[in-house]
């Protein structure tokens, strides 16, 4: 899983080589004492030991993942000013030979693009106002 062998699992925890073949092999049960130690360099070594029952992740072992850090509100209304930015410009290329008023597309525009609650309304109002004009 992360590519460590019993000489770099042995100097880690501080257990013998020999002590940890014996123990992937069968042949012998670690004392607790031992058992933290190996986990210890596991844990440091990135695995996450899961205990029985925890339903969350399952039994067994996994791969920690880093957490990611929590984006900021700047980064957020930065991303978000994007988002309304390439709507507005899709927005624009859709009405692009549309058989309307400059300020028919305007107004569509700005629901489209200014109105982020309201966007499903707009669409849906626009597409009710389009088949009664045909």
């Amino acid at each position: 899983m992360i590519g460590i062998s019993q000489d770099d699992l042995a100097q880690a925890s501080g257990v013998a080589k020999a002590t940890i073949a014996t123990f992937e092999s069968g042949k012998r049960t670690p004392y607790e004492r031992t058992l933290r130690d190996i986990r210890s360099a596991l844990e440091q070594a990135g695995v996450q030991l899961l205990a029985t029952g925890d339903v969350a992740r399952g039994e067994g072992v996994v791969l920690a993942t880093p957490k990611a850090p929590a984006a900021s509100q700047a980064s957020m209304d930065a991303s978000a000013d994007d988002v309304r930015s390439q709507a507005a410009d899709a927005a624009d290329r859709a009405m692009d030979g549309m058989d309307a008023s400059q300020a028919e597309k305007t107004s569509r525009r700005k629901r489209l693009t200014d109105a982020p609650d309201g966007t499903k309304n707009a669409v849906k109002n626009d597409r009710a106002n389009d088949e009664g004009s045909e």
